[in-house]
């Protein structure tokens, strides 16, 4: 977010923080000296972090504070720093400071200065917000981006009274509220209490001497400190006891506007980007590429749980960085041809499709509605699979970015990355691969839901974004089109592999479904078989039970050593090494499904 530095003395502090208050209604985050500086903490190296922080500097001109010599150090570090200068006259002229400071005048140099009128701040605010915006300082979006912050409210039920009244509180100061009345029917209590304090930017929990009684307040609390959420505690009549004693806690009174003022958004923020270091995060690891699907899957739908409640919010903006994106992962069912083609002469087993499949559909939910920023890099040649895997790799994206309305959409390539994974669903979750390689699928995949941490990660993610727009001379508007141009164009500049005639080997299962074959050796277990055979004969079956192979042009089965054996034609072949595969053979596994080798 923006920062703006206010520059001013303690006489001028009314019409400084009238002007924060307007600049952050707008959506920029202030900083002033009463209000921000740190107890304890040296004041010129304060200042100094505060200002190198800020991307413009606000000086508050008056008699009063003319001949201040902090106005001027404050002064003289903006323009050391570059920062952008806009000068406010508090019933003074710019012949008066020239009069008595030309000194002052000379560093403020050209910068247009805006008196003071009888209008008040609000046309300050409106002709600052409007200096910004020419000099490309505005936030246009990023309340969007950035969302409302999420704080889940813990509380005994016999004061539920209290509770609503702190929900409504933290509703009108534009923060999202979110708390047992919220849960759906028909789900599992501790499940969704888990599931929402998870996702929550602020946990709160109401501390009084009869929820200090309740065992679930401790048990709440205990959650969110294990998840690193920051904790506020809201006290009536009760100081803070157990594991929350050291945290200053929110005091409630008979004052409902002092209650307001002490939960407003720029406190609560505040107290979220204390917890904002990504070393607060907890992590969970995905080791294979098969596992960061169903956790990509499992995350994007666990945020979907409480659309009910969020409604449109619930829904994030799809950031992704890598490859050619999930969005290249076909959205067809797993035995269309097209899952075949993509894998070229590297077969994958249906399981393998299946949760991949499963994180493209899950992906686009969030972007049909909240939209999408892709970094892709569509130079990858995918030389393990071959050219006709690149093209309908390639093709599949664009039939994604087709379907895409034009203001959910917004792509950039970065033709210089290789093995890079990076994905971020609002500030719901992250998830970045540690290693992997191409057409191979990442692994070592860590996830985390810390809102605090991830909204640095979105932050980092859109100043690339925009870097790559420039080096390509794109705009956020175009470069969906620009980026299927490209696509498109390099398409047309790869040649198709000429077929080579070779001979197809399927595996045919019950249901006359069929399992291909290709050249490699291929091993099949448990998992290829999970659709067709009941979850009673699919245990006896091996995680690895048998392999197909090709040798000088003559097919062979290996039974793998499995627990419960291989029949080829209903003779056993567990000890007898590896057996000819013919058209037509018929294959029995653990006794507990059929197979029949097909030629063609």
């Amino acid at each position: 977010m923006k920062q703006i530095f206010i520059s001013h003395i303690e006489e001028d502090k009314q019409i400084t923080f009238e002007i924060a208050k307007g600049l952050e209604a707008a959506g920029f985050k202030t900083w002033c000296y009463e209000r921000d500086f740190v107890l304890g903490a040296p004041y010129t190296l304060h200042i100094i972090e505060a200002i190198e922080q800020s991307q413009a500097v606000i000086l508050v001109i008056s008699q009063s504070s003319i001949n201040s010599m902090q106005i001027k150090r404050e002064l003289i570090l903006a323009q050391e720093y570059g920062k952008l200068l806009i000068p406010i006259l508090l019933n003074i002229s710019v012949a008066e400071i020239d009069k008595n400071r030309s000194d002052l005048l000379e560093i403020i140099g050209t910068a247009e200065t805006i008196a003071v009128s009888s209008e008040g701040t609000k046309e300050i605010v409106q002709r600052i917000l409007v200096g910004l915006s020419a000099l490309e300082l505005e936030i246009k979006g990023e309340a969007q981006t950035r969302g409302r912050y999420r704080v889940f409210i813990s509380y005994s039920h016999e004061e539920s009274d209290l509770a609503q009244k702190i929900a409504s509180i933290i509703s009108t100061n534009g923060l999202i509220p979110m708390w047992d009345k919220d849960f759906l029917f028909g789900r599992g209590f501790q499940d969704m209490i888990k599931n929402f304090i998870a996702h929550a930017h602020v946990f709160l929990p109401i501390v009084t001497k009869i929820s200090c009684e309740r065992g679930w307040v401790h048990q709440e609390i205990g959650y969110a400190m294990a998840m690193n959420v920051p904790i506020l505690p809201v006290t009536y009549g009760t100081i803070p006891g157990e594991m929350i004693r050291e945290l200053h806690a929110v005091q409630i009174s008979d004052n409902s506007q002092e209650l307001k003022d002490r939960l407003s958004r720029m406190n609560i923020e505040k107290l979220i980007e204390s917890y904002s270091d990504s070393s607060r995060s907890l992590y969970q690891c995905a080791e294979l590429s098969e596992d960061r699907a169903i956790l990509m899957a499992q995350y994007a739908n666990d945020v979907l749980q409480l659309e009910p409640v969020l409604g449109f919010e619930a829904y994030g903006c799809v950031r992704q960085k890598g490859g050619l994106s999930s969005f290249h992962i076909p959205d067809k069912v797993v035995s269309n041809l097209i899952w075949v083609q993509r894998y070229g002469p590297l077969i994958q087993s249906q399981y393998h499709c299946r949760v991949q499949r499963d994180e493209r559909l899950a992906l686009e939910r969030h972007a049909k509605v909240a939209g999408c920023r892709l970094i892709i890099n569509p130079y990858l040649t995918f030389e393990k699979h071959g050219v006709t895997a690149r093209l309908v790799r390639l093709k599949t994206l664009i039939d994604f970015l087709e379907t895409m309305p034009n203001d959910r959409l917004q792509v950039a390539i970065d033709d210089k990355m290789q093995n890079e994974s990076v994905t971020i669903v609002g500030d719901w979750f992250l998830a970045q691969a540690v290693s992997s390689s191409q057409g191979q699928g990442y692994q070592q995949t860590i996830f985390t839901r810390h809102a605090p941490s991830i909204t640095g990660k979105i932050e980092q993610f859109d100043l690339e974004f925009a870097e790559l727009l420039k080096e390509w001379n794109w705009t956020p508007e175009s470069s969906r089109q620009s980026a299927i141009g490209k696509i498109k164009e390099i398409i047309m500049n790869t040649k198709e592999e000429k077929q080579v005639p070779r001979t197809e080997k399927t595996l045919i299962l019950p249901n006359g479904a069929g399992i291909t074959i290709g050249s490699e050796r291929r091993t099949f277990g448990r998992m290829d078989f999970g659709f067709t055979v009941d979850s009673r004969n699919l245990i006896c079956i091996s995680r690895v039970h048998f392999s197909i192979f090709e040798e000088n042009g003559v097919v062979y089965i290996l039974d793998a050593g499995s627990t419960n054996g291989t029949k080829l034609n209903g003779r056993e072949i567990g000890r007898e090494g590896k057996q000819v595969l013919k058209n037509g053979d018929v294959i029995d596994v653990a006794n507990s499904i059929r197979l029949i080798f097909k030629t063609s």
